[in-house]
């Protein structure tokens, strides 16, 4: 229902009737206010408004809200990116109550489209069903197409879906592509206008994890709410009615900190992605030669300054043993891990053999490796083979 306006310009403060929040999804979405959810193209924005639809309808669990249920309440769905079909499919998948559902009808668009009729239109099914408490729009792009994208359309829809979403106290939730922005995850690359924005009392990104097991719904504004926690869920393929295969989501408990959303979402960088490939060869070990980790750098497709900063990353340092000079050699030594704790394979020279640096039994035998190497730097002098006594 329609809240009474006053005509008086202004209003005295103590005269206002207060109004704290009230939240269809807590935290989230408002009810009296206009949000928007943004992604990119096939990351579940779709399957998102929907699985939110179908819990509305059906007084289901609200998701990050433990043991609590929605009210069953009607929502009104304007899909213009799916054939009616398509979407009607969607939505008996969810297992959504059809009955409290209303899908918008192309067929009713007039010859002359306006953004103003739009409205009107929506407004009349707020009228007429006074049960409804939220209205979906996916996407906003695809609105200013259908109702001639003329200039300022973008602007004069989401105005006209805030007031909307004012006068009779229902949840408004545009959909919306990403765009592309020097500074991403900003509130500017949403709709690409701090000014069209302005109005939006919360802006959720979608993401789907790196990896791509999970999707995340988070806070880039939220005048509302918090901006610091947000909600995870993943997609997976079930088998519905008749034997086909729906999407369905599946929500996980709780809210999840932006901090570590953004590391989920975050393409891992060449060091950190290295760390990965070399920390099961260096575990258990206190040192590894350089050489060797060169060559097990090698065999993992990584640099050797590449995984010798990926070894100082997990506490390896490098340093100079066995002598100094031409005699000595470099390992890389991580002092966290006590001698004692070491493996076996920190064995002092089983693995040197192949890399010229003697063989253990030479390491066993000092002064056969010492006649070694005066041979090698001239100190002593060779008598010839003739003459040899030795």
């Amino acid at each position: 229902m329609r809240k009474s306006k006053s005509t008086s310009p202004f209003l005295r403060a103590d005269k206002i009737k207060q109004a704290p929040v009230s939240w269809l999804l807590p935290k989230f979405i408002a009810y009296g206010h206009l949000s928007l959810i943004a992604g990119d193209p096939g990351v579940g924005k779709s399957h998102l408004v929907v699985d939110l639809i179908a819990r509305l309808s059906r007084g289901l669990k609200i998701p990050g809200q433990a043991g609590k249920k929605f009210g069953r309440q009607a929502a009104l769905l304007v899909s213009l990116e799916d054939a009616e079909g398509n979407t009607a499919l969607r939505l008996a998948a969810a297992k959504a109550g059809m009955k409290k559902v209303r899908v918008f009808n192309r067929d009713a668009v007039p010859a002359e489209p306006s953004v103003q009729k739009f409205l009107g239109f929506l407004e009349g099914v707020l009228v007429s069903d006074t049960n409804a408490r939220l209205v979906v729009v996916d996407t906003i792009a695809a609105v200013c197409e259908l109702f001639g994208n003329k200039k300022n359309a973008l602007a004069e829809l989401m105005f006209g879906l805030s007031r909307l979403a004012a006068d009779y106290s229902v949840a408004i939730v545009g959909v919306t592509h990403l765009t592309k922005s020097a500074q991403p995850s900003s509130v500017a690359n949403v709709l690409g206008s701090i000014k069209v924005n302005a109005g939006v009392r919360a802006v959720l990104q979608l993401s789907r994890s790196y990896d791509g097991h999970h999707c995340f719904l988070w806070p880039l504004k939220n005048n509302l709410g918090t901006d610091k926690q947000g909600l995870r869920f993943r997609i997976a393929d079930v088998h519905g009615a008749k034997g086909r295969s729906v999407s369905k989501i599946f929500w996980t408990k709780g809210l999840m900190d932006v901090a570590r959303i953004k590391a989920a979402i975050a393409a891992p960088s060449a060091l950190s992605s290295a760390v990965k490939k070399i920390k099961p060869v260096l575990k258990g070990r206190r040192s590894i030669p350089s050489k060797m980790l060169e060559r097990e750098a090698k065999r993992l497709g990584l640099s050797p300054a590449t995984a010798k900063a990926a070894a100082k990353q997990l506490g390896y340092e490098s340093k100079r043993v066995n002598g100094a000079a031409a005699n000595g050699s470099w390992d890389m030594v991580n002092k966290n891990i006590p001698e004692e704790n070491a493996t076996k394979k920190d064995a002092p020279f089983s693995c040197r053999r192949k890399f010229g640096r003697g063989s253990s039994e030479d390491h066993a035998k000092p002064g056969k490796q010492k006649k070694r190497e005066e041979v090698k730097r001239g100190l002593k002098k060779v008598a010839s083979s003739d003459d040899s006594d030795w």
